[in-house]
């Protein structure tokens, strides 16, 4: 980590990663929440959630989407997330958007509750965030933690969670032309075990209430030197 190479004693650090809320974000039937969206089944849907900044590269996941469009027309992208400190940055995606001729197959949500992100992940075919930066994602963990596959960056801890072709695929940062090849291999691949993806995450990351457990302590430890 940073702070060892720095030069602070091993021992002095713990990492300690986020965790999911294990009720909310579970394995679940993608039809019955596919329906209950009104996607068709037979439609690929990508669903990304975050923030509407820069940082999150969703124009580079919507330059990637089209090209994966241009050759499987009907496909969906579901960016969920409303807008944050950079209040241009919203418009010139739905400008993109416009300009690619993408209105019928790029959708944004703004901001939806928990129960709701949950739904879209599980109806989804995958996960798809390409950021440039990021820490533990939140996000990332909740879209494994429902079992659906993700495309991400090796960008903080993705990856460390993304197992390439185990539970997704890991693309280079600004790379429309890697997302598009990993959304199509995502899709095209039936080897996807929904079912151990969640499980697997669950038991990596547990909940919020282990994660309070191992700052404590390692609080107690540090005092108790």
């Amino acid at each position: 980590s940073f702070a060892v190479d720095s030069g602070v004693p091993a021992d002095r650090v713990r990492v300690i990663h986020n965790a999911v809320d294990p009720v909310m974000f579970q394995f679940g039937n993608r039809a019955e929440a596919r329906r209950a969206l009104g996607v068709e089944d037979e439609r690929t849907l990508v669903v990304s959630v975050g923030h509407l900044v820069s940082v999150k590269r969703f124009h580079v996941l919507i330059d990637g989407f089209s090209r994966y469009v241009a050759r499987n027309p009907g496909a969906l992208l579901v960016i969920i997330g409303g807008p944050s400190f950079e209040p241009t940055y919203p418009v010139e995606l739905h400008a993109q958007v416009r300009r690619l001729g993408l209105e019928g197959c790029v959708r944004f949500t703004g901001n939806l509750c928990p129960s709701d992100v949950a739904q879209w992940l599980r109806a989804a075919d995958l996960f798809a965030l390409v950021s440039a930066r990021e820490g533990c994602c939140n996000a990332v963990l909740e879209a494994l933690a429902v079992g659906v596959p993700v495309v991400a960056t090796p960008v903080g801890d993705n990856a460390r969670f993304v197992d390439p072709d185990r539970n997704g695929l890991l693309v280079p940062v600004d790379d429309p032309g890697a997302i598009a090849i990993a959304i199509e291999r995502v899709v095209r691949s039936g080897n996807w075990n929904r079912r151990r993806i969640s499980a697997d995450l669950h038991r990596q990351v547990g909940d919020w209430a282990d994660v309070g457990r191992r700052v404590l302590s390692f609080a107690r430890e540090t005092l108790g030197r």
